[in-house]
């Protein structure tokens, strides 16, 4: 019998997992960058009879290296193979840093530019609860702001934090005009935080300079970053009007006045200009507006069901609108279904004519409509309506 022997050699690759340090420096209207801090221990007991092949430093797919250092330190990631996605996390990309870059005990440190998670910010003039979008504003405004948050695939996020900070002029922070929101809700592929509608700046804290302000917003959930700013204009000015006289070519009223005082040269005004009419006698059911003859009919399917309602008229109390005014508005309406009754609801809004979503003010009235045919077919809503006191402060 004949023996043999073999000699054997075999190779194992073993794989630790260890953390990194991850810091990260967050500029306005930059992106963010994170800092992923390694540091390699050559004469660790784990590399007892074992030697180190490669490592590895992973970092999510919205990042982008520019730079990785050795102890020396130097930049040696011109020296590595482009990113790659790690198979076992595709959301996540991985670099390769083989024995011969990795040979020195000491700190590697991979630099990365992150993408900027803030898609969107808005401020508004919050007035009653109304919000109004706008980046202009004047003393004693009521401000409140919204922001929108979105990655890389243009998907939302689940969660994260949102935190508003307003700046002076000058780049100094305004005290008490801090807000943060900690539960966002998604809108359109966005996460969309309203911080409650809370006002990061209103009467109670008036502003002593004019100018250009900053709202600075800043976003985290753990590892996405969103960091940008925008601009607001809080301006003061005096409007002195001279006379309000109608073009005919133009078919147009045109109002002369004057801006003085103000702090911002350019800036789009929206005046308006009332006679006064206080102490003018007339009768309460008197409408200046009054339309009886409307016929307006408007169809609402449930299912296969047509259910057809016809407007019959239409009537205002005032048509020059005064601060702190009360306005009566009244709308006929008539159920045309001949066997289903219905239930009607009519809001009436008063909004802005530079931007139909400023709602100046707004009521509703609802009723139970008969069936056609029935005395209680039709009704007539009456819907009042107050115009905002106008602010002396």
């Amino acid at each position: 019998m004949t023996s043999c022997k073999f000699n054997v050699t075999y190779s194992v690759n073993a794989y630790w997992v260890e953390n990194a340090t991850a810091t990260y420096s967050a500029i306005y209207d930059e992106d963010p960058k994170w800092f992923l801090n390694y540091t390699l221990e050559k004469d660790h007991q784990k590399f007892v009879n074992w030697s180190l092949i490669e490592l590895w430093m992973l970092f999510p797919n919205y990042m982008t290296p520019y730079s990785l250092t050795d102890p020396i330190p130097e930049d040696i990631l011109s020296q590595i193979d482009n990113k790659s996605i790690f198979n076992e996390a595709p959301s996540y990309h991985k670099i390769i840093i083989n024995d011969t870059l990795a040979n020195l005990t000491g700190s590697y440190i991979l630099s990365l530019n992150s993408f900027n998670f803030i898609q969107e910010m808005n401020s508004y003039i919050n007035f009653n609860g109304n919000l109004w979008e706008t980046s202009g504003f004047m003393y004693w405004d009521n401000i409140s702001i919204s922001v929108n948050i979105q990655d890389q695939n243009f998907i939302a996020p689940v969660n994260g934090i949102a935190n508003a900070t307003l700046f002076y002029p000058n780049g100094i922070e305004f005290i008490n005009a801090t807000l943060s929101n900690s539960t966002g809700r998604i809108e359109n592929s966005t996460l969309f935080y309203d911080f409650n509608n809370q006002t990061i700046l209103n009467s109670t804290n008036p502003v002593s300079y004019y100018g250009l302000y900053h709202l600075v917003f800043f976003w985290f959930n753990g590892s996405a970053i969103g960091c940008k700013r925008i601009t607001i204009y809080i301006d003061a000015y005096d409007l002195d009007l001279y006379g309000l006289n109608y073009n005919s070519n133009q078919d147009k009223n045109i109002l002369d006045g004057e801006i003085k005082h103000n702090v911002i040269e350019n800036f789009t005004l929206l005046v308006a200009s009332v006679n006064e009419t206080t102490g003018i006698l007339r009768s309460d059911d008197f409408y200046p507006i009054n339309n009886n003859n409307l016929s307006e009919q408007f169809n609402h399917w449930i299912g296969e069901e047509q259910l057809p309602v016809l407007i019959k008229s239409f009537k205002q109390s005032e048509n020059i609108l005064n601060p702190g005014e009360r306005i009566d508005v009244g709308v006929s309406v008539q159920n045309l279904h001949p066997f289903i009754s219905v239930n009607v609801t009519i809001e009436i809004k008063i909004v802005s004519l530079a931007n139909e979503e400023w709602i100046l003010t707004e009521g509703t009235s609802s009723s139970v409509l008969d069936f056609y045919g029935l005395p209680s077919d039709t009704w007539e809503f009456e819907i009042p309506l107050w115009m905002p006191q106008l602010w002396n402060g």
